[in-house]
């Protein structure tokens, strides 16, 4: 009978060891994970609008999350709300020059999965630069366009029809480290596709956006 306690008291034992190495095992992958916020000012533009400059400003919001492998390695995913498109402000189009000029105003949801490299001085255990780089799809959800082809008769609205539901977009971006859990972001997104589909009667048969964006990061 004292063998059979002595076992069982073993056993509680072992168990509440087995328990104890899981459960630092599992605290310490939790602490590979990051998450938080994200915003930004972006200045947009679309190849194929005929428009020169950055006049549109744009937005981006949402949330980022990371998995650590090391101190200077990390996996990358972001959610995001955007709004991107270009402004005609000061520019005309003439049916002398046979140029039409796209004016597009749009909304998308996104998914970004990306890489960063993390180096430079440490500051507070963080190092202080980051660089990142990754694609993102993007989702429609509303969009305002018009064309202006300098013809009083013939200026076509686009529909929804004339834009694909979704594309991909090649995204990199800088970060600095200005506080302990903020992070000063320098992006660059660019559409690796043409928004539009194949098949249109539309004097514009290409539109790829893309922006130049300035923001925040903060990790929770």
């Amino acid at each position: 009978m004292k063998y059979n306690t002595g076992s069982k008291f073993t056993n509680e034992i072992l168990i509440i060891f087995l328990f104890t190495l899981n459960l630092n095992s599992l605290f310490s992958q939790i602490q590979r994970f990051d998450l938080g916020l994200q915003s930004s000012v972006n200045l947009t533009q679309i190849e194929g609008d005929n428009l020169r400059g950055f006049k549109n400003l744009g937005y981006s919001l949402g949330w980022h999350g990371g998995y650590n492998f090391d101190d200077h390695n990390q996996l990358i995913i972001a959610g995001l709300y955007e709004k991107i498109g270009s402004d005609r402000s000061g520019t005309k189009a003439s049916p002398l020059t046979n140029r039409t000029l796209a004016e597009i105003d749009f909304q998308v949801i996104s998914i970004y999965l990306g890489y960063s490299k993390k180096v430079g001085d440490s500051w507070d255990g963080e190092l202080r630069f980051r660089f990142a780089t990754g694609l993102k799809l993007n989702h429609f959800l509303k969009q305002q366009s018009k064309l202006f082809t300098g013809r009083v008769d013939y200026n076509p609205i686009l529909t929804d029809a004339d834009f694909k539901k979704r594309y991909v977009s090649f995204r990199m971006s800088i970060g600095l480290l200005i506080f302990k859990n903020t992070i000063l972001n320098l992006s660059y997104d660019h559409s690796i596709q043409n928004i539009l589909t194949t098949q249109n009667d539309l004097p514009v048969s290409k539109l790829v956006p893309f922006y130049l964006g300035l923001g925040l990061s903060y990790y929770i």
